[in-house]
Formats: structure tokens, C-alpha cells, sequence
């Protein structure tokens, strides 16, 4: 949404839903940083780092304890993979989160750890379990979850309610599970 149309939508919000206009407004408040982390990884990105995430994220890569199978999804900060365990123990696949390889720092690892400790303490049908967590020999944090087969988010609220406007409803609706799931 352009920045102009904002303090009237956020009005409008306001007047429905206070809770979460106050919530969209906390995380306009990090939006200048989050931004400025994402103009840092197109910069590395740009440099050639095509090929080293390629590598690293390859099907068969051992990743700790398991075998990546294929790319799930990348986001700004992080990648998803669909992996098994490499030892053949265990047949059911996971969802294996882990931050490119060279844009690991103190930020990133904080930042993974942070949210791996917030993962733990939810239970919520509508979240995946956390099953397990580490960190590679190379330093990179590393953690499974629940593997959801479906579509991603953005493309179910577009096959929902198409008009990416009407996304606050499910944005709420997300919000109020992970609310619900909090200790």
C-alpha cells in the first residue's frame, strides 16, 4: 500500500479491529529496518551468492542430522526445505529452517534462535510443531517443523479472497491462533 494511503487505512482499521491496527502499527514501526536488511541481502545476493546457495541448499546436502530433499520456499531471511533424516530412522519428512550460508552473523543467529524459542512454546492446531533444532558444524542455526502440505499463505489468501486488500482478514486470523498457542 503506497505510504500516503496508510493513516486513512490504518483509520479505518482502527475503527474494526483496534487490536490489530495496533498490532499492524508495531510492525510499521520495524519496517525501516527490516528493509534495510533486505536491501543488505540483495546486495550479497547480487554478488554472486546464486551458486553458493545453490550448493548449499542441494537435494541430498546433509544438514545435521538430515538429508535435504528440495526447496520449499525462500522468504527475506530464510529458506525452507523439505528434508528427512539422513540416517533412514525416521521416514516422515520435515520442514528445515536455515538462514543462507555467509549472511549467518550474531544478528541472524539471534534472530533464529529468538524465533526457534517462540516456536517451542506454541500449540495451536493451525501452527506447525517445532520437532527439533541445532545448529551445523559450519555455525549455521537449523531447525525442523511440521511439515504442512498446502499451499503457501499468500497464495491461499489470493485463492480466498483474491483481493490482496481483504489479506487483513487472514493476517488477523493468523494472529489470533498464534495468540491462542501462547503460553
Amino acid at each position: 500500500m503506497p505510504e500516503t494511503e496508510r493513516p486513512a487505512a490504518l483509520e479505518a482499521l482502527r475503527r474494526k479491529h483496534p487490536e490489530m491496527a495496533a498490532e499492524v502499527e508495531t510492525l510499521l514501526a520495524v519496517e525501516a529496518p527490516v528493509a534495510l536488511w533486505f536491501e543488505r541481502l540483495e546486495r550479497n545476493l547480487g554478488r554472486g551468492r546464486t551458486a553458493e546457495l545453490d550448493a548449499a541448499w542441494a537435494p541430498g546436502r546433509i544438514v545435521g542430522p538430515y538429508r535435504l530433499e528440495r526447496l520449499l520456499a525462500t522468504g527475506g531471511m530464510d529458506a525452507v526445505l523439505v528434508a528427512r533424516k539422513a540416517d533412514g530412522e525416521l521416514q516422515r519428512p520435515v520442514a528445515l529452517k536455515l538462514s543462507p550460508p555467509g549472511l549467518i552473523g550474531n544478528e541472524s543467529i539471534t534472530r533464529l534462535r529468538r524465533e526457534r524459542d517462540l516456536l517451542t512454546g506454541l500449540s495451536h492446531p493451525h501452527i506447525a510443531a517445532l520437532l527439533d533444532a541445532g545448529v551445523t558444524a559450519e555455525g549455521q542455526p537449523r531447525f525442523a517443523l511440521e511439515l504442512i502440505d498446502g499451499l503457501p499463505l499468500i497464495a491461499w489468501c489470493d485463492k480466498r479472497w483474491g483481493d490482496r486488500r481483504l489479506h487483513f482478514h487472514g493476517s488477523y486470523d493468523t494472529t489470533a491462533a498464534t495468540t491462542a498457542a501462547a503460553p
